[in-house]
């Protein structure tokens, strides 16, 4: 458990920001989802879990192209 959280804050360090600003968003997101009687939670939630998908991705393979360097994340 204490390796991966290291390789968890390895991997995410420079980026604490931009994914604080990412969970925020996707909390919204779902939050509107909700008050759509519950209906928009069947978009909003899958959404989500694509968007946490696609985060996870480009830093794991910018990590692992550049382990010990500053990631750079470009879309």
């Amino acid at each position: 458990p204490v390796k991966s959280m290291k390789e968890s804050w390895a991997v995410t360090r420079s980026h604490f920001w931009n994914l604080l600003g990412f969970w925020v968003v996707i909390i919204i997101i779902n939050i509107l989802g909700a008050i759509v009687f519950g209906v928009g939670l069947l978009v909003s939630i899958p959404v989500s879990t694509f968007a946490y998908t696609h985060i996870y991705r480009l830093l794991s393979k910018a990590h692992l192209e550049a382990p010990n360097s500053p990631i750079t994340v470009t879309t």
